[in-house]
């Protein structure tokens, strides 16, 4: 059986190149043609694959059933994370490797899924945002990008981070063994990419709600099992996109609703009330003199971006919670419910779509940075 020990090794023995390298190389074309369609988000491609051959097979028989952690230990995660993601979120340089037709073509039937959740996830947040229906630009390449790169991070965390509250504790003690491995994979990223993962979770579980009550409704019945949208995050989570898919053409007696209903029998207690950016900057802050403090600056620098949308809106959730400071009364009437806040997606958007949904009032980070001292004092709460 390939583990995640043997394939971390496979892959540190190869030659790291840049994206835009395998153009030229015809060894390699089958990669190519990959990135011509999955381009930077390659590596999440690899490490969600990497991981579906080491460990795919093995526990999603039944559909529904919580997954239980990895029996791996915290290390072995840190080695696969490293390997795959040596660079923080840049995705320029993966490791040059030949695939065969059939390795390809799973490659891009994942990518297919993502896509079509992608999409769904785009055209439902525009839609709910406010004013005129049609009156907003469709979304940018950029924009569906993030969308993009939240459901591989959603579904690649809760494949190497599944979530199993039984109440059996080698399973509990085997969970709380490689949190150190959490915060590693997290912080590879930026908080509002930790943001967007977090939003796009709660759209998926509200789209997954939608189509049970659509499938419903087509058989004359009524959806009868619990649809909580905080039990329908666990669920999404547990599941993995490639899942959701499947069970989706299934119709609502065979697949989602019998999945949702095995999963609720299990009587998992993953009931989290907070929204997307609440506690969000948790796993950050650094330790000093018994205080965990957060160093905007240097989280903005580590994690440089082209366009300051989702940078802004992590940086203004972030900030007036912490922050005492007129500019952050301004945008008063948004970001303060969770529900309106997750529908219009507002950690996905360009800076420019941002300014028209807030009418100008949310601040850019520049003004945001010199309103604070920089330093944010934050307490410090544990995954």
């Amino acid at each position: 059986m390939t583990t995640l020990s043997a394939i971390s090794n496979l892959i540190t023995g190869l030659e790291m190149v840049k994206l835009d390298s395998y153009e030229r190389d015809i060894e390699y074309s089958n990669l190519y043609l990959l990135l011509q369609r999955v381009g930077s988000l390659l590596a999440l491609a690899f490490a969600v694959f990497d991981l579906e051959t080491a460990f795919g097979k093995l526990d999603r028989v039944l559909y529904g059933n919580p997954r239980s952690p990895l029996d791996v230990d915290a290390d072995d995660i840190i080695a696969f994370i490293d390997v795959h993601f040596p660079h923080h979120t840049s995705g320029v340089l993966v490791p040059k490797r030949r695939l065969s037709t059939d390795d390809v073509a799973k490659l891009l039937e994942f990518d297919d899924v993502v896509n079509h959740y992608a999409t769904i996830m785009a055209e439902s947040a525009l839609g709910n945002i406010p004013g005129p229906r049609g009156n907003h630009s469709p979304c940018s390449e950029t924009e569906i990008g993030r969308f993009k790169k939240s459901l591989y991070l959603l579904h690649l965390a809760g494949s190497l981070f599944p979530r199993d509250d039984q109440p059996n504790p080698a399973i509990r003690q085997r969970a709380e063994d490689i949190e150190p491995a959490w915060r590693h994979f997290w912080l590879k990223f930026a908080p509002w990419e930790l943001q967007q993962t977090s939003c796009v979770q709660e759209l998926l579980a509200v789209h997954v709600r939608s189509v049970l009550k659509s499938d419903a409704s087509n058989l004359g019945e009524r959806v009868h099992t619990c649809l909580d949208s905080k039990l329908l995050k666990a669920f999404v989570a547990n599941e993995g996109l490639a899942a959701l898919r499947k069970l989706e053409g299934l119709g609502s007696q065979l697949g989602l609703e019998t999945s949702l209903a095995t999963f609720l029998a299990f009587g998992v207690g993953w009931m989290r009330l907070e929204p997307w950016y609440y506690d969000h900057d948790a796993i950050y802050p650094k330790q000093a003199a018994g205080l965990g403090h957060l160093d905007v600056t240097t989280i903005l620098s580590k994690y440089p971006e082209a366009d300051s949308g989702p940078q802004d809106v992590w940086m203004y959730t972030l900030l007036q919670a912490h922050a005492d400071d007129g500019q952050f009364s301004r945008g008063i009437h948004f970001l303060q419910c969770g529900q309106h806040a997750t529908n219009w997606a507002y950690p996905f958007w360009d800076r420019e779509r941002l300014d028209d949904i807030t009418n100008g009032a949310l601040p850019v980070t520049a003004e945001m940075e010199s309103a604070s001292d920089v330093y944010v004092f934050t307490k410090d709460v544990e995954h």
